[in-house]
């Protein structure tokens, strides 16, 4: 991961779910170092925009099935409205089943980071 560079990006629904995962698995320091990292911009805030929820909404429909939730399926869609092929999770189940618009996978960080050494 030290080797990647750019912004790392997030959804203000990106942030509420983590938080609430930090909380729950972590503890409250956690979750404030976190929300402290966001202030300061150690992430950068993306928001949403009509279209990422257009498209969300699409791939929940598509992917039904597997169960991908609306913070996943838009994190597809901002990673895609910026050029970006990679996304930064630990949750490699839905991801790996997601695809950009051309039918290509995306690169999990940092999953597949490991897998290149």
């Amino acid at each position: 991961m030290a080797a990647e560079k750019g912004a790392v990006l997030v959804s203000e629904l990106v942030i509420a779910e983590l938080d609430y995962l930090l909380l729950r698995y972590l503890g409250g320091i956690a979750e404030e170092a976190f929300l402290e990292d966001v202030l300061v911009g150690v992430y950068q805030r993306e928001p949403l925009v009509d279209g990422d929820l257009v498209r969300g909404i699409a791939l929940v429909r598509r992917y039904r099935e597997q169960d991908i939730g609306i913070t996943d399926a838009t994190t597809l869609a901002i990673a895609e409205r910026h050029g970006c092929d990679r996304i930064l999770t630990l949750d490699e189940r839905h991801f790996r089943t997601m695809r950009f618009r051309d039918r290509s996978r995306l690169t999990l960080l940092p999953a597949d980071a490991r897998k290149r050494r």
